[in-house]
């Protein structure tokens, strides 16, 4: 009875949240054609489509918590192999040319210095974009750490905890940096409590 209770209260979790996105589609394409502007509403329409198909399938294809946390340490494991290379080939040590580091002029230096900047591979070969990840792969990795039925694998967490934050701080992303201290602040929240995390 504990299971089905467990399972109905994920369905109704995830169904609210997919129908919430999904009338995103619709509010988008009605707030262009309030302006007669017919093209933006279908492009933006099929553009918002496609952003929420990914959040469709992921529900669909995970209807546990169990299936959830096996999800987030896929994604984690996955780009701590990408994050490995990365680092590896902004030190010089491995050539891969679509792990080069990108190169920026660095605006609040007054010598108009440039900084080298870590980013991954695919979509993520943005430096900001590869920030925003790296920050869901230590929040998940805090989460390892502090479940003590992982025993041993604890220390894995860690030591992925520690190479993510590295890799944020090459990324030398602020809006990385900010989404950062954000989670940091949400994951306190849930684990302690406001009061005992607000010190």
């Amino acid at each position: 009875m504990g299971e089905l209770h467990r399972r109905a209260s994920w369905g109704l979790r995830a169904g609210a949240l997919v129908s919430l996105t999904l009338l995103w589609v619709p509010t988008i394409a009605i707030s262009h054609l309030a302006r007669w502007n017919t093209w933006d509403a279908r492009v933006g329409a099929t553009e918002a489509g496609k952003v929420c198909m990914p959040l469709v399938l992921t529900v669909a294809t995970v209807g546990t918590v169990k299936g959830l946390r096996v999800l987030l340490l896929t994604v984690a494991a996955s780009v701590l192999g990408m994050t490995v290379l990365a680092s590896l080939s902004y030190h010089g040590l491995v050539d891969i040319p679509a792990l080069a580091a990108v190169v920026q002029r660095d605006l609040a230096s007054e010598e108009g210095r440039s900084i080298r900047r870590l980013c991954g591979t695919g979509i993520f070969n943005d430096p900001n974009d590869y920030a925003l990840i790296l920050v869901l792969c230590l929040s998940v990795c805090a989460y390892g750490a502090g479940d003590r039925k992982l025993g041993a694998w604890r220390a894995v967490a860690w030591t992925a905890f520690g190479m993510f934050a590295y890799a944020l701080v090459l990324t030398h992303s602020r809006g990385g940096l900010i989404s950062a201290a954000a989670a940091a602040g949400s994951f306190l929240v849930a684990r302690f409590g406001w009061r005992n995390a607000l010190p």
